[in-house]
């Protein structure tokens, strides 16, 4: 039930953030509760097997660890109405990624913006950040939702999402890296390179969201 306690404090948190106060003090949604979840996507587990080599010519991510312990790369693409595929691996260093994405010869990288200048191969890079993560995080979920997803079940990135956590902002949800119990380079760029390649952002510049 919702609190029936009221003080001053409370008003102040509520006009600085309206949506996140809203919840947690009116509701008693706290971000610890969510934080405290058996992971953001459990399904992912579930996903069916992803067969076969990566194409040339995929969509590709790149993303770092907030700490830079680890890199996550993915590759997506999808075979006409299929469910969108997505192999992803997560390295020690960005040499070690960077080779990784040299062997999928994508098409296009979307990298995470502290990477972006870092990121340059044989494909266009393309920056990304929170406005792709608010748009990736709920579209992933609901991809798995409805068997959309298959992906190779690398174990290092299914940890990785047994570790995600979510964070409502204004508009919506998106995976933190500040709430998640560990690491989440690998989730990041799987939702990311999954959601261009289920939408086909990148094939052309006005199909591109950023």
């Amino acid at each position: 039930a919702a609190s029936p306690h009221w003080s001053e404090q409370r008003g102040e948190l509520i006009a600085a953030t309206p949506l996140t106060a809203r919840r947690e003090q009116w509701l008693n949604t706290w971000p610890g509760e969510k934080a405290a979840s058996a992971g953001w996507l459990p399904g992912w587990s579930s996903c069916p097997k992803a067969d076969g080599a990566v194409p040339p010519g995929c969509v590709a991510a790149l993303e770092v660890a907030a700490d830079r312990s680890c890199f996550g790369a993915a590759a997506a693409w999808r075979d006409g109405d299929g469910p969108v595929r997505v192999v992803s691996r997560v390295s020690g260093s960005l040499q070690a990624a960077l080779a990784v994405l040299e062997g999928w010869q994508p098409a296009v990288v979307m990298a995470g913006a502290s990477l972006a200048a870092q990121a340059q191969g044989a494909w266009r890079t393309v920056p990304a950040g929170l406005k792709e993560s608010r748009v990736a995080t709920p579209w992933l979920a609901d991809a798995v939702r409805r068997g959309l997803i298959a992906h190779d079940h690398d174990e290092e990135t299914a940890r990785q999402f047994g570790w995600a956590r979510t964070a409502l902002v204004e508009s919506g949800e998106l995976v933190s890296a500040k709430r998640s119990k560990g690491p989440v380079p690998g989730v990041k760029a799987a939702m990311w390179a999954a959601v261009a390649a289920g939408e086909e952002w990148h094939g052309s510049e006005e199909a591109m969201i950023w």
